[in-house]
């Protein structure tokens, strides 16, 4: 007050806010709004249990108004005045409304020790007598006009104390249904500096039954914004390095965000499908951003937060781990966001990013006073460190080595400094298909490898528009829907290597084209360029796209790669730990898988070779994989049209090797290598020579020779193509029988391996032990726990059959070959539904309920699961991934994306590597024997094929 209106006297200040003063006026104001943070947060440090309030010492003792306005709207927490009573004060006075269990009392007395003791009383909590002494004061009288009281002595104030701590742990007094609703549930809400205060046990039902209520708490981290910047990226890092380390985990927005087209709040709908989160968007936040706005504005801040814990209360149940992501938006300051993370108990991620002009000075201290806001009376989160993003690549150095410190001066705890990545910044068409509802008419395809550096509206002639084209980065041409010649004029330029990338073509005033423009882009087979399209005017779109800011969506597949990798790379693994302290089993699911396989991949890089780069598809994929450092890659076929046809779809090959097997000179090399290795099946050196020109066999060439890892074909070859010269020439892995392939199915809550689906027909009992062998350590080269359950349409000794035969049989030899559990047979229901195989199963088992490893009797019943699963779920179905092979080479569907090859050649990576370390850890192998004097030549092992005819399991 001294200081806002130069007078410490609130009556004076009263006097004069009631004669007009302003500065007064403003005072009482911010006292108020003072006194009302601090009795919401005393309420919440008593868990609810408040047997009264009290006005005294000045502070609304002598003001109507006064206590008006500081219990103004708090009728939800039992606190409400009655005016009469409240402009009618007489002594020790009670001020509330009739049937309020708490009380309002105004107390005129200047004595704390009085005040206490006076509220004991009227609360009905008889303080305890004092021992009887010559010096002691006597007891207080029931009369409750103000008087002074004091201890004389250390028995009274003994006696005091006493009275005190039974008055704490009363809990005889109730609030409001809304305010209990809560706090009733919650054992502590605030980690506090405070001395501990002895909370009210609840009261229990005649009964003396307990509730069901889930007492587990979930780990959590609250990710919030210091300037009010976007934690999009920062959030899809997290997630995936929490995931890393434990399931069932959450996202939660306690005040909802921008929405999409369906009212879903962008950062909810990104996070529940990209890490496929069953909650559902409703469950996943607390308020609206207009319902947090309102009651602030009306100072229910205390709704607020009640109605934000209550939705948090009901989401976490079930969860390990929750992320949770903070507001960002104007009218909701920083201070909101302190608050939601102290009401919630989650440790705090104070995430800063540079903008133009920052120092790392300015970018440090707002960081040290954001910490320090964590810790004001009322609040005590804690921090678990801080993130500063985007600094620009020249002065990353500078800002990382000076930040570290003046972070350690403060003893303020970092987790990373993220450089600036030119991803972050740019649009992708499929931003701008969702940012301004367009619809895709050609291109669909290939979408996400379109990026637009500017808007460019073609309204001038053609001439001009082109000539705008080569002085502009990748722009996307915006035209009128009735300038068809337009469209035609820049999709022509777009076919001279002197006219410089365009991001797309958006067409405006119409979503269909004409039939005659219809019937020309279908005959143009090798167009990539996206075109699209939306209703409205000119002018109205325009303005939309430059209100457009780049985002994050699911499809980003290069933003996502790109903040994990950075999160891989310059975030504190420790700091991610130290979150998820629980020890929790891991249960591998699909996000999980994914994410584990990729940093695999990017860890420890392969040499992988893509045969076909006469295929559009492939050369995309290729330029993707090297672009996120995933793979080496060698393409084959003729370098120029290779080129030429990554021009065509904006890839980027510079990154890759690439080999023409016509023209190569390592050609001559393959051919005598191919002919040593097959002379005994007939092969010559002139049909070795003829041979290796075919992309398949030079590729298994390169693998034979030790040049290259692996292998991926399939898009334009059949399986066969694909398969017969590795079948040929790299053979089976020591201690495999046959060449067999599995599918990872991507469930919604975990990854499950099925094999064989896809290459042998109806094999017999060794085989499918084989099978059942090396889908054991595919399945743990992957990181899958392997429990295999052989399937058959039976369980156990519960029917017979010659499959069930078949099954029993190949159970019992897989158990032989197998370091891990492997048992059958088991029909499906039985193997992975603990409920079932508890009912089925009467015997101990290892893996009846719990199977991650599924093996098929036979080809028809394989195919045919892993295909009603997949269509039946909507999953994604990872294969068929080959296995048995000393070097790993996988087939491509003839219909695949982009996004399938890239997956393929990722587990091809990952096999890669699980191959090298199985070959290093085997022991050296035996001498051979001396040479009998006449080899047998034309006497070739029976399991071998002839090189003309493909293999029957091919």
């Amino acid at each position: 007050l001294l200081g806002l209106c130069g007078d410490s006297d609130l009556r004076a200040v009263v006097e004069r806010m009631d004669a007009g003063d302003e500065k007064a006026k403003n005072a009482v104001g911010v006292m108020v709004h003072r006194v009302r943070k601090y009795l919401g947060s005393y309420m919440v440090a008593l868990d609810g249990k408040v047997d009264a309030v009290i006005f005294t010492a000045g502070i609304g003792e002598n003001s109507s108004l006064i206590r008006s306005l500081v219990c103004a709207n708090l009728d939800n927490l039992g606190l409400c005045i009655e005016d009469a009573k409240n402009k009618a004060i007489d002594g020790i006075t009670e001020i509330q409304k009739e049937g309020l269990s708490t009380k309002i009392m105004v107390v005129p007395t200047n004595e704390e020790l009085s005040i206490t003791l006076q509220s004991v009383e009227v609360a009905g909590i008889k303080a305890p007598e004092p021992p009887a002494a010559s010096d002691a004061a006597p007891p207080p009288e029931k009369d409750l006009t103000p008087r002074e009281v004091k201890p004389k002595t250390d028995a009274h104030k003994k006696a005091l104390r006493a009275s005190l701590a039974k008055f704490h742990t009363a809990g005889v007094a109730q609030v409001g249904a809304t305010a209990l609703a809560a706090m009733g549930k919650k054992k502590k809400f605030l980690r506090s500096s405070m001395a501990p205060i002895t909370m009210a046990k609840a009261v229990k039902d005649d009964s003396g039954a307990g509730g069901a209520e889930d007492t587990s708490v979930a780990q959590s981290v609250y990710l919030c914004s210091v300037t009010g910047g976007t934690t999009s990226l920062i959030t899809v890092g997290m997630m995936h390095r929490i995931l890393e380390i434990t399931d069932k985990v959450g996202f939660f927005r306690p005040i909802s965000s921008k929405t999409n087209e369906f009212g879903v709040d962008r950062q909810v709908a990104l996070m529940k499908e990209l890490f496929s989160l069953p909650d559902e968007t409703n469950a996943m936040t607390g308020v609206t951003y207009s319902e947090a706005v309102q009651l602030l504005l009306n100072n229910q801040d205390s709704e607020l937060y009640d109605k934000i814990i209550s939705a948090y209360e009901q989401y976490r149940v079930g969860k390990k781990f929750v992320v949770i992501c903070g507001t960002n938006l104007p009218a909701l300051s920083f201070e909101t966001n302190i608050s939601v993370a102290h009401f919630l108990c989650a440790p705090t991620i104070l995430c800063n990013q540079y903008k133009k002009g920052k120092t790392i000075d300015k970018l440090v201290s707002e960081l040290v006073l954001a910490n320090h806001e964590l810790h004001q009376p009322g609040t005590n989160v804690e921090l678990a460190g801080v993130i500063v993003n985007r600094i620009p690549p020249g002065l990353y150095d500078e800002f990382t080595t000076k930040g570290k410190e003046m972070f350690a001066a403060k003893n303020i705890p970092v987790s990373g400094f993220l450089p600036a990545d030119p991803n972050f910044s740019s649009f992708r068409m499929p931003e701008i298909v969702e940012g301004i509802g367009a619809t895709i008419i050609s291109g669909g395809d290939f979408l996400e490898m379109f990026e637009c550096g500017s808007f460019q509206v073609a309204t001038g002639s053609i001439e001009e528009v082109l000539e705008e084209i080569n002085s502009s980065e990748k722009p996307l041409i915006i035209m009128e829907a009735t300038r068809p010649q337009m469209l035609f004029a820049v999709l022509f330029a777009k076919q001279s290597s002197n006219t410089k990338p365009i991001g797309g073509i958006l067409i405006v005033g119409s979503t269909k084209l004409s039939p005659e423009a219809e019937m020309v882009l279908s005959g143009m087979e090798s167009l990539v360029t996206p075109l699209i399209a939306v209703e409205g005017e000119m002018l109205n779109v325009v303005n939309k796209l430059r209100k457009l800011r780049p985002v994050v969506l699911p499809s980003s597949t290069a933003k996502i790669e790109a903040v994990n990798k950075l999160f891989d790379q310059k975030v504190d693994e420790a700091v991610i730990k130290k979150l998820c302290t629980a020890e929790v089993e891991q249960v591998m699911t699909p996000k999980l898988f994914q994410y584990r396989i990729f940093k695999s991949a990017r860890a420890n890089k392969q040499h992988i070779v893509l045969p076909e780069g006469n295929d559009k598809r492939v050369v995309a994929a290729a330029a993707e994989l090297v672009k996120r450092d995933l793979a080496k890659i060698t393409l084959l076929g003729n370098p120029e049209a290779i080129k030429n046809l990554a021009a065509k779809v904006q890839a980027d090959v510079s990154g890759c090797n690439l080999l023409d097997p016509t023209t190569s000179e390592r050609s001559q090399t393959y051919a005598e290598m191919l002919y040593e290795a097959r002379k005994a099946k007939g092969m010559t050196m002139e049909k070795a020579l003829v041979t290796v020109q075919d992309e398949n066999f030079y590729g298994t060439m390169m693998m034979f020779a030790g040049e290259a890892d692996g292998m991926v074909s399939g898009a334009c070859h059949t399986t066969a193509d694909t398969m017969r010269p590795a079948l040929q020439v790299i053979k089976t892995a020591p201690g495999i029988a046959l060449v067999s392939s599995v599918f990872f199915m991507l469930l919604t809550e975990r990854v499950y391996v099925y094999g064989d689906c896809a290459i042998n027909v109806d094999p017999d009992s060794k085989q499918l032990a084989a099978i059942a062998v090396s889908s054991a350590v595919t399945a743990n080269a992957f990181g899958i726990d392997p429990k295999v359950a052989m399937l058959s349409y039976a369980t156990g000794d519960s029917n017979k059959g010659d499959i069930i035969t078949k099954v029993k049989d190949a159970a019992v030899m897989a158990k032989d070959e197998s370091k891990y559990p492997i048992e059958g047979p088991l029909q499906f229901d039985a193997a992975v539904d603990p409920e079932v195989a508890k009912v089925k199963v009467k015997t101990a088992s290892e893996v009846a309920g719990k199977a991650t490893v599924c093996i098929f009797p036979d080809l028809n019943t394989g195919n045919n699961a892993y295909k009603a699963v997949q269509q039946s779920t909507g999953c994604i179905a990872m294969g068929p991934i080959m296995q048995g092979l000393r070097k790993p080479v996988n087939d491509l569907s003839r219909g695949c994306t982009v996004d399938d090859i890239v997956n393929t050649v990722v587990i091809t990576c990952v096999q890669a590597i699980d191959a090298a370390a199985s070959a290093a850890a085997a022991p050296p192998p035996a001498p051979k024997p001396a040479p009998a004097p006449e080899p047998i030549a034309e006497a070739p092992p029976a399991e071998a094929p002839p090189a003309e005819a493909p293999p029957a399991e091919a």
